[in-house]
């Protein structure tokens, strides 16, 4: 009963007003609603059909909170339902006739004589017949109080269980992703996806019961307009059929205009990032306003959507709210014009257009909310449906015999033909390359036009045909001969001699869709006829070589294997170096070890990539068939990688990362990692707090955080991935402090430069 009052918030709000809260002061989460058992749940749910839709799988789920919803919606419309027969008894026992005292059925209207009731009987008349309507108005009002707060608690409970379930499916779903799905599906994508689709879903499911209850209650009005009205007052309700098409219209405006905004507003993301990213560079060149007008155009675009999106819900709130009109004047034109009109049911009839203009009022924001929130479902969708690393390939046991063991001379990438498919869902770039498309395929009828009507100024332009097989007669081949003989290929010497000529862009340029437009190839003054000869055959080149490619992005790409051939052993309590030129893959090798790659020359049998398997509770993963496994680590490996990871935290958080705190081995491992001195500079020591990637520390800084971290990981395996690359590291290791970290029993295999 607490839940449905909210009588549990009273004492913390009373608290809250006579000291600070501190997070003791709340209770505890229970332990259903814990984001890992939730999502447990999910995942044991979603892998029983992984193709169905996500809003189905968390339905099932969580039937307890739709089942408490709909018993809340049933409240609602049981009070609705009471409202229109009460204002009819009022209209029944207040009419004027009743406050008198006379009998105007038995005395002729010449001998009536009218005697007004005082005022105590007519409160007692009152009181005497109305007393049971006001005990039912009372219910009504608080059945749709008590109603609406149980729809709106499950709905909430509802939208949190699954926004914490995606959270956590989609961070795990995060770190199995292969490197090759990383590049080409999440750039951009990712913070879209964690936070503003799932916040889209939370504020879908707050307005989750209006999709049930809008229709209840449009039933509810249509069935007391048929029978306790009249059948005819059914044609104003007839009149909603009016505003279907501008509904509907509205409606398919809006989904497209949102989908359309959810991957622009990718675009922007990715641009954001990249301009965050190389901010040092933009400063050092002095490029801002060039990266500002960058990000303004991409907000451009997805405001044109945002526009379409706003005039289609205005439009169709609008015809919500005018609908009261049109639908009384013709369910009053109707009963009038039959001569069924009966005044003591008029002030119900009009009660009841009010109530269906309320309900088709909240359609267009329920509307937007459940298309925004399907759009949001299908993305995440798009997204637990990529590609991920095989983790078949790779097995780790304290009991093998070696500390890593790599047989079966397997090639190795960082992704197959699989993981290069792009989710329609999450390319930011599709819908922009279906526009150019369209623009693509109308100007090259243009284009052919202009070729039928142009044939001897053709002959009068000599071009350099370049062909496969240059020859002496090649030199003297015109425009004429390249159309005629329908050659068109952008990558010719022709085409970079067109280039050139008029100062256009690279070639190189206009062999990405993304970048086409017909703005390069229109006559400008002072050009001639011959001028824009050239340009159209160049323009056709480019619509042509696109054209191709759009033909061709879904044909399968050869993958080309980085590591080769790659059998490796590494004994307990070895120290490995691995040297090699830059390029000639070190970290390649390590990433190859930790998992990251994929064998291109066997297909094992791999875990379904369409399902989810994570290792939730430290339960155990499904037992892997030895024969199928290849990389045998013989213990917990800890990267210490090329770049150091340093997070917007504390020192201290940086080195233990999530570990507990252990004073003893924490003081031992900065210390051997020589970061004492370190601290005696910092005014808090190590609970100095670090802005993100260590902008406030140096380079050799990060490195032994970076090194530290690694190390108090207390891990069987280290791989340190070219760690005397900072010669911080290098020279203030001592050196019995570097021969005390290798000779202890750990494995280090590490890299470097020639």
């Amino acid at each position: 009963m607490s839940d449905i009052t909210w009588s549990w918030l009273t004492p913390i709000i009373k608290k809250a007003r006579k000291e600070t809260l501190s997070v003791n002061d709340l209770k505890l989460t229970k332990i259903e609603i814990e984001t890992k058992a939730l999502a447990t749940r999910f995942v044991q749910e979603y892998n029983s059909d992984p193709k169905k839709s996500l809003l189905k799988h968390f339905l099932k789920v969580h039937k307890n909170n739709i089942g408490g919803m709909f018993i809340g919606i049933f409240l609602l419309v049981l009070a609705s339902c009471l409202a229109p027969l009460c204002i009819n008894t009022f209209q029944e026992k207040l009419s004027p006739l009743n406050f008198f005292d006379c009998d105007f059925d038995n005395y002729p209207s010449s001998l009536i004589i009218l005697k007004q009731k005082t005022v105590k009987e007519g409160l007692e008349y009152v009181f005497s017949n109305l007393y049971p309507y006001w005990i039912i108005i009372g219910l009504g009002l608080t059945l749709s109080s008590i109603g609406d707060s149980v729809c709106s608690l499950n709905c909430v409970q509802f939208g949190i269980k699954i926004t914490g379930a995606l959270l956590d499916v989609l961070f795990n779903k995060m770190t199995v992703l292969s490197e090759t799905t990383k590049n080409v599906n999440a750039q951009g994508s990712l913070a879209n996806i964690l936070f503003s689709d799932t916040m889209k879903i939370q504020q879908f499911t707050q307005l989750f019961y209006f999709i049930f209850s809008i229709p209840m209650n449009l039933i509810v009005a249509i069935v007391y307009l048929a029978t306790y009205i009249d059948p005819v007052a059914l044609i104003g309700a007839g009149g909603l059929l009016l505003f279907i098409p501008i509904i509907g219209t509205c409606a398919r405006i809006m989904q497209k205009a949102l989908s359309r905004m959810a991957t622009l507003k990718d675009i922007r993301s990715q641009k954001i990032q990249e301009v965050l990213n190389a901010i040092k560079v933009i400063k050092l060149f002095n490029t801002e306003q060039f990266q500002e007008k960058r990000i303004e155009n991409a907000r451009i675009q997805e405001l044109k959507y945002v526009q379409k999106a706003s005039f289609a819900f205005t439009g169709h709130l609008s015809t919500g709210f005018t609908s009261y009109m049109i639908m009384s004047t013709i369910a009053f034109g109707a009963l009038i014009g039959t001569d069924r009109l009966d005044i003591t049911k008029s002030f119900t009839m009009i009660y009841l257009f009010t109530f269906v203009q309320v309900s088709i009022g909240f359609l267009p924001m329920v509307l937007m909310a459940l298309q925004d929130g399907m759009v949001s479902f299908k993305r995440i969708l798009a997204f637990l449906q990529l590609s991920e690393v095989d983790r078949s390939m790779i097995d780790t046991q304290q009991e093998y015999e070696n500390a890593i063991e790599i047989t079966g001379r397997h090639s190795f990438a960082y992704g197959l033909e699989e993981d290069q498919k792009i989710s329609l869902d999450l390319d930011s770039s599709y819908y922009l390359q279906i526009d150019r498309m369209k623009e693509m395929e109308s100007n090259l009828k243009k284009i052919d036009k202009y070729f039928e009507k142009q044939p001897q100024i053709a002959k009068t332009i000599p071009l350099t045909l370049q062909t496969a097989v240059v020859s002496e007669t090649d030199s003297t081949e015109n425009i004429c001969s390249l159309i005629e003989q329908n050659q068109f290929d952008i990558t010719s010497k022709t085409c970079v001699e067109i280039c050139v000529k008029y100062n256009l862009p690279a070639i190189t340029y206009f062999m990405n869709i993304k970048n086409y437009t017909d703005m390069y190839f229109i006559q400008t003054k002072g050009e001639t006829k011959q001028d824009m000869l050239l340009k159209n055959y160049l323009h056709k080149c480019v619509i042509i070589y696109n054209q191709n490619q759009w033909k061709s992005k879904d044909l399968p790409k050869v993958v080309q294997p980085v590591i080769r051939n790659l059998n490796l052993t590494v004994k307990r309590g070895e120290l490995v170096g691995i040297k090699g030129s830059v390029g000639s893959g070190k970290s390649s090798l390590f990433s190859c070890v930790l998992g990251e790659m994929k064998a291109v020359d066997v297909k094992t049998n791999q875990i379904q990539s369409d399902q989810l398997i994570f290792d939730y509770f430290g339960e155990k993963l499904e037992t892997k068939d030895q024969s199928q496994v290849y990389i045998k680590l013989g213990g917990k490996v800890a990267f210490c990688p090329q770049n150091s990871p340093i997070f917007s935290s504390t020192i201290r958080e940086n080195i233990c990362f999530y570990k507990p705190y252990e004073e003893e081995r924490y003081q031992r491992v900065v210390d051997i990692c020589c970061l004492l001195p370190d601290f005696e500079i910092f005014s808090a020591g190590d609970l100095t707090e670090v802005g993100g990637r260590g902008v406030t520390l140096s380079g050799g800084q990060r490195a032994r955080i970076s090194l530290a971290r690694a190390v108090y990981n207390n891990a069987d395996i280290y791989l340190l991935d070219d760690p005397l690359m900072n010669r911080y590291l290098y020279f203030l290791l001592p050196y019995h402090r570097r021969r005390q970290i290798w000779q202890q029993k750990s494995q280090i295999p590490h890299i470097s430069n020639d």
